[in-house]
């Protein structure tokens, strides 16, 4: 009976609503067009549209250092740490140091000789 009582309340039909609009959320994603719209207006000029997109983008920023801190600080020490190689200036290896003698060493230490013909030496 206290089944039938809470149906007959309103709080599965607040459930029901709870969840049908769970449901379109994650269907629609509004989220990631609104942020989409904003990367759009980054770029344009500075009217209404542009400090719109400024505050989206913030509440953005928010919002991943709130539901995933772990993440978002990972990914700013990535980025810092692929900033810092670009800005480091290059590492200049020293040239290799070439043997005179290469063939000579070559030769000496060859386990299995051959002529400049091809053909096998004799040991």
């Amino acid at each position: 009976m206290s089944v039938l009582r809470w149906l007959a309340s309103g709080e599965a039909a607040l459930l029901a609503w709870a969840v049908a609009a769970g449901y379109l959320l994650g269907r629609v994603r509004p989220g990631q067009r609104l942020l989409a719209w904003a990367e759009d207006r980054d770029l344009g000029p500075h009217g209404p549209a542009w400090w719109a997109a400024q505050a989206v983008g913030l509440a953005a920023v928010a919002w991943m250092l709130t539901v995933h801190p772990r993440r978002s600080m990972a990914n700013r020490r990535s980025w810092q740490e692929a900033r810092n190689v670009q800005r480091s200036p290059a590492v200049r290896m020293p040239a290799p140091r070439l043997d005179p003698n290469w063939a000579a060493n070559r030769r000496a230490t060859d386990p299995n000789p051959t002529t400049d013909d091809g053909e096998d030496r004799p040991a």
